[in-house]
């Protein structure tokens, strides 16, 4: 019954590291319109600006690993159907 949950787990990784990366941007702009309305509203663009160039940098990091990991899962589930039909 959950055995579809853990089928593929690599695939699935692969695209929770892209939606993790597309969801650091959306908090360093939500971040950075924050950031303006608190400090200096006349400088928005910038705040905005540097909070979706924060965001991507750190979405960046945080989804390269989980990405690396599930091209690491692809990769041995490759490895281990290959040698299984030997």
């Amino acid at each position: 019954m959950f055995k579809i949950l853990f089928e593929n787990a690599g695939k699935k990784l692969k695209a929770v590291a892209i939606a993790v990366f597309i969801l650091f941007v959306i908090i360093g702009i939500v971040a950075g319109k924050i950031a303006s309305d608190a400090l200096d509203p006349s400088m928005e663009t910038v705040f905005i600006v540097v909070g979706i160039i924060m965001g991507a940098i750190s979405g960046w990091i945080n989804s390269i690993f989980l990405y690396a990991f599930g091209e690491l899962c692809e990769n041995m589930r490759r490895v281990r159907l290959a040698k299984e039909k030997k």
